[in-house]
This record gives C-alpha cells, sequence and structure tokens, in this order.
C-alpha cells in the first residue's frame, strides 16, 4: 500500500501523520477491458438460449455477477 509520512511542525512537539491510499493495479481502461471481457465470457453460454424463454430466467443472474465483479473490483 502506498504511503507518506508527514511531519506537522507548527504543534508545540513534533507530530507525524501517517497518509496510506490503496494501491491501485489496474487504470480506468484496464477496468473497462477486464469487466467487457467477463461479460462477454459469461454470455457465450447464453447464445444457446438466445430466442428462448430460458433467457429471461438466467439473464438476471447474469446482470448480478457482472454488478458483482464491478462492485468488489470497486471496493477491493
Amino acid at each position: 500500500m502506498p504511503y507518506t509520512w508527514t511531519t506537522d511542525n507548527s504543534t508545540d512537539g513534533a507530530e507525524e501523520r501517517l497518509t496510506i491510499w490503496p494501491y491501485r493495479s489496474l487504470s480506468k481502461r484496464g477496468f473497462a477491458v477486464f469487466i467487457m471481457v467477463t461479460a462477454g465470457m459469461i454470455s457465450l453460454p447464453l447464445l444457446s438460449v438466445l430466442g428462448t424463454v430460458v433467457l429471461w430466467g438466467i439473464l438476471p443472474f447474469f446482470a448480478l455477477v457482472v454488478g458483482g465483479i464491478w462492485y468488489a473490483i470497486q471496493r477491493s
């Protein structure tokens, strides 16, 4: 995790402050590509049920999986 130490000399004693932030391994473009590739690979089995009623039963779960991956990567 990236971090910086800063020293505040304005108070009576020297006070040090640690600032940390999460490491971002994916750029915004890399994140978008990952989500698109994931959605594309998950949707391949949906091609076999295209045009049937079964598609509408599976589609909400597809949306939940892609949304869950999106949320998990954004939170990490």
